[in-house]
């Protein structure tokens, strides 16, 4: 008779480690001042991991998202279409007409906004 064996393993409790390196890269423009860039990495997977858990976990019904990268697009629209959840785009005009397309709804922070951060 053909037939499966199941074996039953208790399982060791996961601790959660969030890895974000981060990188400075010192360079000097043309005029010979000195700057220090900072290079961060793991971010961007780090706060799509969060999307996905808070929706998940329904931790959240609506996520607001401050970002103008169009690489979180394929999360954004996963997260609404199969999760039911709605993400809120909060960025700038400028350079975010993919992203603010894929989110449910958006907060612009162009015009006085903009303004009143600058003097931060």
């Amino acid at each position: 008779m053909v037939g499966y064996r199941v074996h039953v393993v208790e399982r060791k409790e996961r601790r959660t480690v969030h890895v974000v390196e981060r990188k400075e890269r010192r360079t000097t423009d043309a005029n010979g001042h000195a700057s220090v860039k900072t290079v961060e990495k793991g971010v961007d997977t780090r706060i799509v991991t969060d999307l996905f858990t808070g929706a998940i976990d329904g931790t959240y019904d609506v996520a607001l998202l401050v970002s103008n990268d169009s690489d979180y697009c394929p999360a954004i629209q996963t997260i609404q279409d199969r999760l039911d959840k709605r993400v809120v785009h909060v960025g700038f005009r400028r350079g975010a007409d993919e992203i603010r397309s894929a989110c449910w709804s958006h907060v612009l922070l162009d015009g006085s906004t903009a303004e009143a951060m600058k003097q931060i």
